[in-house]
């Protein structure tokens, strides 16, 4: 009984009540000095539009469609953490050669995700990633230059990096 309060308490610090993925408390406290091989930022381009167009109503859908899309491209060991105005993806292990396919997938699907409360909502994700093994605080960094870069291509993926894990 103990063990399972100590684990209710323990997800009730570090998810998210609205998506049930990590939040931005655990990334801080626990993900950020860990190794992965990758990480990806996702930003919601019209993020903004969306809010002053459709309201908090449909920016919680946009966010919850957005972080469920990427819950469907990644493995269950991947981490999927909703940031301030990003969602974080790190993977634990993911080869140079699959990484920039699995973001243009992730990108696709997130783009196509649909909803019946909101069905002329369309999301506008660009996706910055890095593919080398170090800390996630280090990949984030670098994934914050690719997302910059990516919001001037067509699609809005970039890799910046990627070399052998």
């Amino acid at each position: 009984m103990l063990l399972r309060a100590l684990t209710a308490s323990r997800n009730f610090l570090y998810e998210d009540t609205l998506t049930g993925a990590h939040n931005q408390r655990y990334y801080e406290e626990l993900l950020s000095g860990q190794t992965a091989c990758a990480a990806a930022l996702i930003e919601l381009t019209n993020r903004h539009e969306i809010a002053d167009k459709y309201g908090p109503e449909a920016t919680e859908e946009a966010l919850t469609r957005e972080i469920g899309a990427a819950l469907s491209c990644v493995r269950s060991d991947d981490l999927v953490v909703p940031g301030d105005g990003f969602l974080l993806l790190t993977f634990t292990s993911i080869l140079p050669e699959t990484f920039r396919p699995r973001l243009l997938l992730l990108h696709r699907s997130i783009r196509d995700a649909s909803s019946d409360r909101f069905p002329a909502l369309s999301l506008c994700p660009a996706i910055g990633g890095v593919c080398q093994k170090d800390k996630v605080s280090r990949l984030v960094a670098r994934a914050k230059e690719a997302l910059a870069m990516a919001k001037e291509q067509d699609p809005a993926v970039c890799v910046l990096e990627e070399s052998a894990n």
